[in-house]
């Protein structure tokens, strides 16, 4: 394979795989804590050559704190909805009351 050919299929593999791992370290067998975890992914998501890992995975039951943590508000006032529960309207995706 030619240096220019090398180049080429690195670059499809970088473009295929980005962002293919999530990173669930606050799930098992790791289970980090929301601070630590949430700090190293937002480290590591600006490092070039951490480009595979994707989304950050947390526990509904951590998503106030997570959002907290970001700074972001809830939509509709609320960080978790049971399944069978919908926003009433509030939220873009509610298919309303």
């Amino acid at each position: 394979m030619t240096a220019a050919g090398t180049t080429a299929s690195r670059r499809a593999a970088s473009t295929l795989f980005s962002g293919l791992i999530d990173d669930a370290a606050m799930f098992p067998p790791k289970r980090a804590a929301l601070g630590p975890a949430l700090a190293d992914h937002l480290a590591r998501r600006d490092r070039s050559e951490d480009r595979f890992t994707g989304l950050f995975l947390a526990p509904a039951a951590a998503a106030a704190e997570l959002l907290d943590a970001l700074g972001a508000a809830p939509a509709c006032g609320r960080a978790t909805y049971t399944p069978r529960e919908r926003c009433r309207g509030r939220c873009p995706t509610s298919a309303g009351p």
